[in-house]
């Protein structure tokens, strides 16, 4: 990965210990796990329109089946550079197929390039849940 890309630890305050995604000179947002439950969609959104239309990022929509008794449900995550990172619990797994695999069940269903995604979203063009829920969350303000 370049200067531009890579991960760190976030240093907020002392112990942390996050792990901060850097793509195209975007970093991932440090928030608690309270900011991120139910907020896939707009936290995945501004991962990839923050690191940038050339960042090489792919916004996923899919579902997520964490019981056998339980159904599916819709959920975004992001694809970078063979990882996926996981916007709700800010994990990183190092391949789609590990993330599948995972207690998540991650089944993709839309693929969307960095720069389509900004593109539509500029356009007003909904893809994705994200779209009802973005202008009320402070920490998107401007996405």
């Amino acid at each position: 990965m370049g200067a531009q890309q890579g991960w760190d630890q976030c240093e907020c305050t002392p112990g942390c210990g996050s792990v901060r995604a850097t793509v195209g000179g975007a970093r991932s947002e440090h928030l608690t796990a309270d900011e991120r439950k139910g907020k896939c969609y707009p936290v995945a959104y501004r991962f990839v329109k923050h690191g940038g239309p050339d960042s090489g990022a792919v916004l996923v929509h899919g579902t997520i089946q964490k019981a056998d008794d339980v159904e599916p449900i819709g959920h975004a995550w992001v694809v970078y550079a063979d990882w996926v990172w996981e916007p709700t619990t800010n994990a990183w797994f190092h391949s789609e197929e590990a993330f599948a695999a995972s207690t998540m069940r991650a089944v993709a269903k839309l693929r969307v390039p960095a720069d389509e995604a900004i593109a539509l979203r500029a356009a007003g063009q909904p893809i994705g849940e994200w779209i009802p829920d973005a202008d009320d969350l402070e920490f998107l303000e401007g996405a």
